[in-house]
């Protein structure tokens, strides 16, 4: 089983460091990263800081409206999920 740790916002990034550093250990942790909003200087300061992988998946997901984030959001990680059930 692996599990997914979607991060939406950098604040996120302190709520599942701890969680996300346990999972890899058993090598079941797989991080997405939506990139909402997306400043690479500053999210490799959150990988450094709290000792975590840059994201399996970045998915660059920006949008005008919060419902455009949400569908885009979901059909992707739908996606994202049927290929690593596959693998």
């Amino acid at each position: 089983m692996k599990v997914a740790s979607i991060v939406v916002i950098k604040s996120q990034f302190l709520k599942m460091s701890v969680f996300y550093r346990e999972s890899r250990k058993v090598d079941n942790g797989v991080l997405i990263r939506i990139g909402q909003p997306y400043d690479y200087k500053i999210n490799k300061i959150f990988y450094n800081e709290l000792n975590i992988t840059e994201p399996d998946h970045f998915l660059e997901i920006v949008s005008d409206s919060h419902e455009n984030v949400c569908e885009k959001t979901v059909s992707v990680i739908d996606d994202l999920h049927n290929k690593e059930v596959k693998s």
